[in-house]
């Protein structure tokens, strides 16, 4: 009976540590400016929102504090000033859609030793998931603007599911993964479960008759 009571608490520490690890998110995307821009600066309301990204483990989307918010390769000053949120994220505008493009994007604001990324054709769908280990990802969203640039600071493999709003040109074009994936170190949470389950093969031991 009592063994029977001790699995009972080691089934329902673990289901607790699981729901502690898992730190998903849910970031919306606005953007709103004219094709070329400049156009009007994003307001983040519901007239400027293209669409929603969950993450499973846990993301951030880089805002800007430019006037515009818009990234010129020629003249590459956009500012990181607001940081990354993990609620909300801007879209720039690129003029073109080449990885080079892209590449030239992250080295001006993140990261200048990043040499190459993968591209993946996302088909134009307003719903998509995907899954990826990448430090940083760029999604090519519709219409122009049209790039979002999501981080992932775990370095762990997670899902993203994107929703675009219908209407709103937010169709997935593709996503673009920069940065090799990291080793992944077992969670906190994943640890723990590990030492649970030998706590409760050792109280089994214990109970089996000899």
């Amino acid at each position: 009976m009592k063994l029977r009571s001790g699995l009972k608490v080691l089934v329902g520490l673990s289901t607790c540590l699981v729901a502690v690890a898992a730190n998903a998110n849910v970031i919306t995307l606005y953007g709103d400016w004219t094709s070329p821009p400049p156009g009007a600066q994003i307001t983040y309301t519901a007239d400027d929102d293209r669409g929603q990204l969950t993450c499973s483990v846990g993301c951030q989307a880089l805002l800007s504090s430019l006037p515009t918010g818009i990234y010129d390769p020629e003249v590459p000053n956009v500012s990181t000033a607001d940081g990354f949120s993990a609620s909300m994220g801007d879209l720039f505008w690129l003029a073109n859609d080449s990885l080079a493009s892209e590449l030239g994007f992250l080295n001006a604001v993140v990261d200048p030793d990043l040499v190459t990324g993968t591209k993946t054709d996302g088909g134009g769908a307003e719903n998509i998931s995907f899954t990826s280990a990448a430090r940083y990802i760029l999604l090519k969203i519709g219409a122009d603007p049209n790039i979002a640039l999501i981080y992932n600071p775990s370095g762990l493999e997670q899902t993203y599911s994107y929703s675009g709003f219908a209407g709103e040109g937010a169709g997935l074009s593709h996503y673009t993964a920069f940065g090799p994936p990291e080793i992944s170190v077992p969670e906190p949470g994943s640890l723990a479960l590990l030492g649970l389950g030998l706590i409760g093969i050792g109280v089994v031991s214990r109970r089996r008759p000899a």
